[in-house]
């Protein structure tokens, strides 16, 4: 990739090589000053100067890229260092890490590290009508209201609850009206970090703020099809991660950026996610984690025609989650069990041309996944899709049209995007009757 000798184009590389390190702003800082000790060099280089190089708002000096270049290992001239452009890799840092957009403006959006200005975000703390009860809430208005109050380890534990308790109803609470109080419970979680300098409840403050944003971010992205808005949610779920010391969050954060690359295209910037995300969850030796990233490569290679490593990952996503269980994983991980395997198998199958031993996975899937779950639409949209390649086009309709109801009735747009890549599967029978019936129920909904 040719590397332009402009602050954006600088800032992606530092950013994108930071970040494919797994390392924070603050480790960042802690290299480039031991780095410049070593060579002989004073700097007063801080997290708020690397934050504005990474945005692209200011550039490093000539000093300062020296020593990146020699921090990443990158020739001079990809930090602007010589006379015309060279060729390095820059990890595809603008595919997961370009300028973010929201479609609501958010002043605390619009910035790359999260801790940035934490003290001055405003905004009390809004408790979501059903966490009414829970016990913490005036205990969070008190310290929101109140930017020199101390945190004691009571409200810690109340973020801590109701972060859980939001997490949890995710799965039962239509996501539209759920992602307001999770940002609002994020944007007061971040708030709060900055009345706690350092520390294990800074720690335990960070780790809530990571899951909010992920939470978010997940929200976004398979509920309301807004990637744009998902990776700024899930870059913020990377930073509070690291900064909490959580690698097994980081790199969920990393898996879930993967799947915004490979919606759009780029398979190559989601595998190389996939490995940085690899790199942070062996560090704990995660069976569930490690078992979800690898099913996540499996369906990425079937979707590149990698029938060979895609069958690989996908039986090492097997064998990871059965040695799961024998120690405790983290409680936030809660969208990967051996029914979302199936479904991953299912999927990953259907990009293989594996027609019976897709329908197979699915079918279990479907048995186990409890009714009403927002993920059987997808389940249900892909075991249709086996159908439909094999000519059965009466089952792969009904099916499709079960599929259509269950992800209008849950609001899943990741269901409602199967549904309708199924009616471009069906373009050779457009005259059949269960074909014209399923297309105008999908013009009904506005699908």
């Amino acid at each position: 990739m040719t590397v332009e000798h402009r602050p954006a184009a600088i800032a992606n590389v530092l950013r994108g090589q930071r970040v494919l390190r797994g390392w924070s702003q603050k480790q960042t800082v802690g290299e480039l000053q031991r780095l410049a000790k070593a060579e002989g060099q004073n700097v007063g280089v801080n997290v708020q100067m690397l934050s504005n190089w990474e945005s692209g708002r200011r550039q490093p000096g000539t000093l300062y890229r020296w020593l990146f270049a020699k921090l990443f290992d990158l020739p001079l001239a990809a930090l602007g260092l010589s006379s015309g452009p060279t060729f390095v890799v820059v990890t595809h840092a603008p595919d997961m890490l370009g300028e973010w957009a929201t479609d609501e403006g958010d002043e605390d959006m619009n910035r790359r590290a999260v801790f940035r200005h934490a003290a001055a975000i405003a905004g009390a703390a809004v408790v979501s009508p059903a966490l009414k009860g829970v016990g913490v809430e005036p205990a969070l208005r008190a310290v929101a209201g109140d930017s020199a109050a101390r945190i004691d380890p009571d409200v810690v534990r109340g973020i801590e609850a109701l972060t859980d308790r939001y997490r949890s109803l995710y799965y039962s609470v239509d996501p539209g009206g759920l992602l307001g109080p999770v940002r609002d419970h994020f944007r007061l979680s971040e708030r709060l970090l900055a009345q706690v300098p350092s520390g294990s409840e800074r720690d335990r403050l960070c780790i809530s703020t990571a899951t909010m944003a992920l939470l978010a971010g997940r929200i976004l992205f398979f509920d309301c099809s807004a990637p744009n808005q998902a990776r700024s949610y899930y870059d913020l779920a990377l930073e509070a991660a690291q900064e909490g010391g959580s690698d097994l969050l980081a790199a969920a954060a990393l898996g879930h950026m993967s799947f915004i690359s490979a919606s759009g295209a780029k398979p190559r910037a989601a595998m190389e996610l996939l490995a940085a995300a690899n790199r942070l969850a062996e560090r704990r030796r995660s069976p569930l984690a490690m078992g979800w990233l690898s099913a996540v490569e499996a369906e990425l290679c079937a979707k590149a025609g990698g029938h060979g490593a895609s069958l690989r990952a996908l039986d090492l996503a097997m064998d990871r989650l059965q040695q799961s269980g024998s120690e405790p994983e983290p409680v936030w991980l809660d969208w990967f069990n051996p029914t979302r395997l199936d479904g991953f198998a299912g999927y990953t199958h259907l990009g293989l041309g594996r027609w019976v031993d897709a329908q197979s996975a699915l079918s279990r899937a479907l048995a186990a996944e409890p009714a009403g779950s927002k993920q059987r639409s997808v389940f249900l949209a892909d075991l249709a899709s086996t159908h439909l390649h094999q000519g059965e086009l009466d089952q792969g309709c009904e099916l499709g049209t079960e599929a259509l109801e269950t992800a209008v009735h849950s609001g899943y747009a990741t269901g409602l995007q199967r549904v309708r890549e199924l009616r471009g599967m069906m373009t050779r029978w457009s005259r059949a009757p269960v074909v014209k019936q399923f297309t105008e129920q999908l013009a009904q909904v506005g699908a």
